[in-house]
């Protein structure tokens, strides 16, 4: 078994070799990248914050900017993109709001299997929230479920 501080120092050798800084100094960056880009998706400038979102997730792959960045590519309409950052963000935090929009998404894309799966595990996070029960009702009713 490896020590947490053996690990701390193999990850700053890593990130040293693969992006020439310190683990500190990307994940820095990643943040300074995510607040630049939730300043442009404020000021609806999407594509922008697309690129920096990505930037960021490349240093430091946080579940919030790969939830951002998904809701961006919802918002330019460009669905099927939104799906693997949502997907990775839905894996890496217990939030509601990112399967919440994934199951919007598998909506809109015609994807009810997918679109009711991802509802019901925003619901097992969160039993009122209100986005991904209306997904299942939808779903429910074009299955003739309802």
């Amino acid at each position: 078994m490896v020590s947490a501080a053996c690990a701390r120092r193999l990850i700053r050798a890593l990130c040293l070799s693969f992006f020439g800084k310190s683990m500190e100094d990307a994940l820095s960056q990643s943040s300074d990248l995510y607040e630049q880009a939730r300043r442009m998706m404020g000021e609806g400038r999407l594509e922008e914050a697309v690129s920096l979102f990505q930037q960021s997730v490349t240093l430091a792959p946080h579940f919030k900017s790969l939830e951002l960045l998904g809701e961006c590519f919802v918002r330019l309409n460009r669905q099927r993109e939104a799906i693997v950052p949502l997907a990775a963000a839905t894996s890496l935090n217990r939030g509601v709001r990112a399967p919440s929009l994934l199951a919007e998404v598998f909506l809109m894309l015609e994807d009810y299997h997918a679109a009711k799966e991802m509802a019901e595990l925003a619901l097992s996070r969160d039993a009122g929230n209100r986005k991904a029960g209306e997904v299942k009702r939808v779903v429910a009713e074009i299955a003739g479920e309802a």
